[in-house]
């Protein structure tokens, strides 16, 4: 229970950071919203992927793997692109 908790606490952390920041930067609480349920629900799709053998229905090159697999302005342009 107890590292579920810290996991937990980790997880709500790590939003509330990138919240911060994506304020910081101008981006409206709507759109942060929006773009860290589109993330999660990237990420979901992914871990559907993986643990059930599902296909995904989002096309390739806007997945989450293709997402984390980026750095730098790649990342910044492909994240704006899928959004």
């Amino acid at each position: 229970m107890a590292t579920n908790n810290i996991t937990e606490q980790s997880l709500t952390k790590k939003v509330w950071n990138l919240a911060t920041t994506l304020a910081g930067q101008g981006i409206g609480f709507t759109d942060y919203i929006t773009q860290l349920t589109y993330l999660l629900f990237l990420k979901m799709d992914a871990e559907n992927v993986e643990m059930f053998g599902e296909e995904s229905a989002i096309p390739t090159g806007y997945q989450w793997t293709d997402l984390i697999s980026l750095d730098g302005l790649e990342l910044v342009r492909q994240y704006e692109e899928t959004f």
